[in-house]
């Protein structure tokens, strides 16, 4: 029985190993991995959830950033806009 060459092992392992997915606009330059997140194609922001992109939706229209701070938005290190967790919901010690 012959042992695999280097080569085939790593395109082997390439072949299972399971890459998250980018999703991208092509309105604009943005790129997200889509976990529950939702991009809005006419302003162009990005949401940590639906619930987040429906909420922003207004009358036909889209809240800015300006308001969507108003509303206790904010926008995350991974470019998403979330509404920030509940200090009671965080674990003992971590900060926002």
């Amino acid at each position: 029985m012959s042992t695999p060459d280097a080569c085939s092992s790593v395109i082997s392992e390439t072949r299972h190993r399971r890459e998250p997915v980018q999703a991208s606009c092509s309105g604009c330059t943005t790129r997200w991995t889509p976990s529950g997140a939702a991009h809005c194609p006419t302003c162009h922001l990005t949401f940590g959830s639906i619930t987040g992109f429906d909420c922003h939706r207004i009358g036909g229209g889209c809240l800015g950033p300006d308001d969507l701070r108003a509303r206790g938005y904010e926008l995350s290190d991974t470019g998403l806009w979330r509404r920030p967790r509940p200090a009671e919901t965080l674990p003992d010690g971590e900060d926002r």
